[in-house]
């Protein structure tokens, strides 16, 4: 009976390393921040090669053309995906607006708008639906469908869609919104799998089937 009572009085070390530890996931980590910085320095470099011929599509047959080109979020998308902590989709986002802009895409300052917009809606549905692993698909999904909202805003006015009928308007942006998920959506969740596989994310939950 006294040992029964020593090991209830004795300290639960496991319960308090595992707080410790979801005490700590709550913020970014140097290595998260690296990530970040790295892969949208990256994708924000290819928005540039991208935005040419969305250009051409946007000048060529307005809203519904451009709606057909959405590869530009795949950057903050992809690193959520992988470090699921408040912020990240926020500072991916800056990252990537800033890089795009300054690797000299036609659309100038407005890139940072964007990928400001498109981090901000990201953070949106990650304060609606949580962090788990379980859920980062919706997450994404609904990521992606705030984001070509969001974005819209200011191309409505600099690339004059104010002039675009309702309906015609409505269907760019659910043109928009199917594209955004497949090419920055589905994308990037498939290479945040195959990267998990290869063993270069178990700094990550991702990486650890966490």
């Amino acid at each position: 009976m006294m040992n029964l009572a020593r090991e209830q009085l004795r300290p639960r070390r496991g319960v308090f390393a595992t707080a410790a530890e979801k005490k700590e996931k709550k913020g970014l980590t140097t290595v998260d921040i690296a990530l970040a910085g790295i892969a949208n320095v990256a994708f924000g470099v290819l928005n540039t090669a991208w935005a040419y011929p969305w250009v051409f599509l946007n000048a060529s047959f307005g809203i519904v053309g451009a709606a057909l080109l959405q590869p530009f979020n795949i950057g903050p998308n992809l690193v959520a995906y992988i470090v699921r902590k408040p912020g990240i989709f926020t500072l991916s986002g800056l990252v990537m607006g800033f890089a795009n802009m300054l690797s000299g895409d036609p659309n100038g300052i407005n890139c940072i708008y964007w990928g400001l917009c498109a981090g901000l809606c990201g953070e949106i549905a990650f304060a609606i639906l949580g962090y788990k692993k379980e859920r980062m698909f919706a997450v994404i999904a609904l990521a992606c469908v705030l984001q070509i909202f969001g974005t819209n805003l200011t191309t409505y006015f600099i690339y004059g869609w104010s002039e675009t009928p309702m309906g015609l308007f409505i269907a760019g942006a659910l043109i928009g919104i199917l594209a955004n998920w497949v090419q920055s959506g589905l994308l990037a969740i498939w290479v945040a799998k195959a990267l998990a596989k290869t063993g270069l994310l178990k700094r990550f939950s991702i990486g650890q089937g966490v």
